[in-house]
């Protein structure tokens, strides 16, 4: 059981990571919606496999609050 959480838990970083790293060059190519929506897919992915108290989710809510603040001004 432990080490079926332990695989979930490594492919949701990995997959994770993707989105995340295209999140970031998009905001630095200043197209914020589109790395928005990349940095929430990241965040709905993480709270579904590892749960909302994991510090993985909680770094990926802060870069996505941070997306969409830079979107908006």
């Amino acid at each position: 059981m432990e080490s079926s959480m332990v695989l979930i838990k490594q492919g949701a970083e990995a997959i994770t990571a993707s989105y995340n790293a295209i999140a970031i060059a998009l905001s630095l190519m200043e197209a914020y919606s589109l790395s928005v929506q990349h940095e929430q897919t990241t965040l709905q992915i993480l709270q579904d496999k590892l749960g909302a108290e994991d510090l993985h989710t909680q770094v990926i809510t802060k870069f996505s609050l941070r997306f969409t603040f830079t979107g908006l001004q």
